[in-house]
C-alpha cells in the first residue's frame, strides 16, 4: 500500500508539471513553461508532497488543470473546455477540501468571455452543478450519509470545520 499511495502522489506530480508548463507556455511560451515546470519540481511543497500518500499533491494538480481548462475555455468559448473546468474543480474539491477556492474559477471564466449577464449566470450555475456532481461522485458517502445516517455526516462535517478553526485567544 505505501508504495502504490508514493507512486500515485508522484503520478500527480507528473500531471501538475505538464500542467504547469502547458500554463506558462500559453501565457509566455515554451522557455516559460520549461522554467515553469523546473521550478514546480524544485518547490520543497511538491518534493515533500511527492513522497506521501496523501491527497494534497493530487488536489494541486487538478487545481493546475482547472486553471488550463479556464483558459482554454476563455480563449474558445468551446463547451468542452467548460466542461473539462468544471470536471477539474469538482475533483480539486473532491480530492481534498483546501481545493474550494478553485472553484471560483467557474463564475470568472464566465465573466472573462464577456457574456451578457444572464448567459454568465447561467454558465455559472451549470458549471457549479458539474462541479458538485463531481464532487459527490468523489465522495459518495456524503449523498449516502445525508440520508442514512445524518448523524455521522454532521460529525464529520464537525470534525472537518474543526480542523480549519482559527485558534482562539484565551483558551
Amino acid at each position: 500500500f505505501y508504495i502504490v499511495a508514493r507512486a500515485y502522489a508522484a503520478a500527480w506530480g507528473a500531471v501538475g508539471l505538464l500542467a504547469a508548463y502547458a500554463i506558462a507556455r500559453r501565457l509566455a511560451g515554451a522557455w516559460a513553461g520549461a522554467l515553469a515546470a523546473l521550478l514546480l519540481v524544485v518547490m520543497p511543497v511538491v518534493v515533500c508532497m511527492s513522497h506521501e500518500g496523501k491527497p494534497h499533491l493530487p488536489g494541486a494538480a487538478l487545481m493546475l488543470l482547472a486553471v488550463l481548462a479556464a483558459m482554454r475555455y476563455v480563449e474558445s468559448g468551446r463547451s468542452r473546455d467548460r466542461v473539462l473546468l468544471a470536471i477539474a474543480c469538482g475533483a480539486a474539491f473532491g480530492m481534498v477540501l483546501s481545493s474550494a477556492p478553485i472553484l471560483v474559477l467557474i463564475p470568472l471564466a464566465e465573466l472573462l468571455r464577456r457574456k451578457r449577464p444572464a448567459e454568465a449566470l447561467l454558465g455559472t450555475l451549470t458549471g457549479g452543478l458539474m462541479a458538485a456532481g463531481v464532487y459527490l461522485a468523489a465522495n459518495p458517502y456524503i449523498l449516502l450519509n445525508a440520508f442514512a445516517n445524518p448523524d455521522v455526516l454532521r460529525s464529520n462535517f464537525a470534525n472537518s470545520l474543526a480542523m480549519y478553526e482559527i485558534a482562539r485567544i484565551g483558551r
